[in-house]
């Protein structure tokens, strides 16, 4: 094999072995979150029932659940099955009232997959936060991109009354998120806003970049180059021979 085919050959696997993945970052203040993001849009559930009264958006999977300023939310309870309420509660109503105004609630998560709130952006972003809240403290709630993997992990929440703010940011775009809160608890949601990452690097609180670890792609252009020094090496020495 010549010095130029195998130098070829090396950059190709190299290209092809290079892995994709996501890079996440968490928040858990809504400030350090805004700072990292762009472009936002936010969205809530007022205006959808009168103060003090529900409005239940279970069904046998035939529409598209709650779908809100091109936001569709499903709260799914079984593969064909969601079950999800907005409520405006009365000033001062306990668990429920944290004064963000209407809040969505869902089904507490029991065991295996379900249930899980499904939530599928109108188009790709690269950051999404919203308040989180539950009946009670210490309730942790999980999150996944585009896939049931619940990788994300907020910090416990407070309980009534005192919302808590998840963020996260993605180099990956993504048009459907996931959360889950595993114990008794019911889990709760207020305001929610999506957008652009423009910067990874500080999480605000909630984490930040993870470790960087060699790839395999570098492994192999680090190889490429010994190859070819060896090869030139030969060449010379030969050269040096004759």
């Amino acid at each position: 094999m010549t010095l130029k085919t195998t130098c070829m050959f090396c950059a190709l696997v190299a290209l092809l072995a290079t892995p994709g993945f996501c890079t996440v970052i968490t928040y858990t203040d809504l400030a350090s979150w805004q700072n990292a993001t762009t472009g936002d849009s936010t969205i809530n559930f007022n205006g959808i029932t009168a103060v003090g009264t529900q409005v239940d958006f279970s069904n046998n999977n035939t529409s598209m659940g709650l779908v809100i300023g091109g936001v569709d939310f499903e709260a799914m309870t079984s593969a064909n099955t969601f079950d999800e309420h907005v409520l405006n509660p009365t000033a001062g109503q306990q668990y429920y009232d944290y004064g963000t105004g209407s809040i969505l609630y869902w089904n507490p998560y029991t065991s295996g997959t379900y249930p899980y709130l499904a939530v599928t952006l109108p188009q790709a972003v690269t950051a999404v936060g919203l308040d989180i809240m539950t009946g009670g403290p210490g309730n942790i709630f999980y999150a996944g991109l585009g896939n049931l993997t619940f990788a994300y992990s907020s910090a416990p929440t407070t309980g009534w009354s005192t919302p808590n703010f998840f963020g996260l940011t993605s180099d990956t775009p993504f048009t459907t998120f996931y959360l889950q809160m595993p114990g008794g608890n019911t889990p709760i949601i207020g305001p929610l806003s999506y957008g652009s990452e423009q910067t990874q690097g500080g999480g605000g609180g909630g984490g930040g970049d993870p470790t960087d670890t060699p790839e395999v792609a570098t492994f192999l252009m680090i190889a490429t180059g010994l190859i070819a020094l060896s090869k030139g090496r030969r060449v010379i020495h030969r050269a040096v021979a004759a």
